[in-house]
């Protein structure tokens, strides 16, 4: 367990976690807010380094979750862990669009928020903050990502 942290979770927490895990790549996306932010800070606790963290940025994330980012970026060093990947989404030359409002605006669409449906839209980001849970670190090399 790690030593320098506030303990979040009982010893019984952190082997159900470490045993549901064990021999799994654990890939996370980082949505920016309070239950992603928390689990970053439950993996921390329970020793578990993820090989990944990424965060889908829609184009259309407040001026604060960009700041969180960043800062989050300035901790998780300090927990030896590698910093956060921004996946955006690169559309074609012949797109009139790159980010959400604009997809919004030429496909005439609203998000799935618009709607009182508090799970994101498909194709904007992942439905739910999850660990991706693999068995072949291949699958590292076939995620679709752009550094940034």
């Amino acid at each position: 367990m790690n030593t320098n942290s506030v303990s979040i979770l009982t010893h019984e927490q952190i082997q159900r976690l470490q045993q549901s895990i064990e021999g799994r790549i654990v890939v996370v996306c980082f949505g920016a807010g309070v239950d992603s932010t928390a689990m970053l800070c439950a993996l921390h606790a329970a020793n578990i380094r993820p090989e990944l963290i990424t965060f889908a940025d829609t184009g259309a994330e407040k001026n604060i979750t960009y700041q969180h980012v960043q800062k989050m970026n300035q901790v998780l060093p300090s927990w030896g862990w590698s910093l956060v990947t921004v996946c955006k989404k690169i559309t074609l030359e012949s797109t009139s669009y790159d980010d959400l409002f604009g997809n919004c605006i030429d496909n005439e669409t609203l998000p799935a928020l618009a709607f009182e449906n508090r799970v994101q839209s498909s194709g904007s980001k992942v439905r739910r903050t999850h660990i991706l849970k693999a068995r072949s670190p291949a699958l590292l090399s076939a995620l679709p990502i752009q550094s940034g």
